[in-house]
């Protein structure tokens, strides 16, 4: 019994929580919200030098907010991240807060 309990969460509890489809929280394809961020959306992120990959878009999350793919990060503080694809894969991508140690070219 114990060894079918571990087996369900493990299945279907821990994938769900994991995974999340950011583009369907990505607030730039809504007409009502216009966020400064959103005008990064298609420009390719760099982090000192180096390129991050394409800005996909923009998620508002509180602080303590999952803000992972595969696994659970916390969101460091309230406010606007950036959805980018670092690896060329629509359901894994990274979010990001704009910091000062960001540019776009």
């Amino acid at each position: 019994m114990r060894y079918l309990v571990i087996f369900f969460i493990l299945v279907f509890i821990s994938p769900a929580e994991a995974r999340k489809n950011w583009i369907k929280k990505d607030i730039c394809k809504k007409k009502k919200e216009k966020v400064e961020l959103c005008k990064h959306v298609g420009k390719s992120l760099y982090l000192r030098g180096r390129e991050i990959g394409p800005v996909v878009g923009v998620v508002y999350l509180k602080k303590g907010q999952n803000r992972g793919t595969n696994q659970r990060r916390s969101a460091e503080k309230t406010g606007y991240y950036l959805l980018i694809n670092d690896m060329g894969d629509m359901k894994n991508l990274i979010t990001s807060p704009f910091t000062s140690d960001h540019w776009f070219p």
